[in-house]
């Protein structure tokens, strides 16, 4: 994995999950020394997506579910617990590893013209700099 191949001294820099460095840190195995960042050129965020499906058995009771799952109170109790990255704007972020203002630079998930476009940036404005 790549987070384990960087603690190791193998790899400088990957694009990885937040919540599992979280997770590898709280354990033990790996240095809390490691840090997150979102490159100015952009990054995708990953793609986390809540719904109510259209035959769902109990619509309303998925509402509330939703509701709760999305509220700042649950967001920041998620970013404590497990470090993941809240997506409520009024959550508490403080103890996520990437902080609100650097998401400005999170993208949309990669299609294949912007992945091409990703990994020439980062070698030409990352490897290379």
């Amino acid at each position: 994995d790549s987070i384990t191949r960087i603690n190791d001294g193998e790899l400088v820099l990957a694009p990885a999950w937040e919540d599992h460095l979280a997770g590898l840190q709280r354990r033990g195995a790996i240095t809390d020394r490691l840090k997150f960042y979102i490159p100015k050129f952009g990054m995708s965020g990953g793609a986390n997506f809540v719904s109510i499906a259209k035959n769902a058995k109990h619509p309303a009771a998925s509402l509330v579910f939703l509701n709760w799952l999305t509220s700042a109170e649950t967001q920041t109790k998620l970013n404590a617990k497990f470090g993941v990255a809240p997506q409520h704007p009024d959550a508490d972020d403080s103890a996520a590893l990437v902080s609100q203002s650097m998401r400005q630079y999170s993208t949309e998930p990669l299609n294949v013209f912007y992945e091409k476009e990703v990994k020439k940036q980062f070698v030409q404005k990352v490897l290379m700099n």
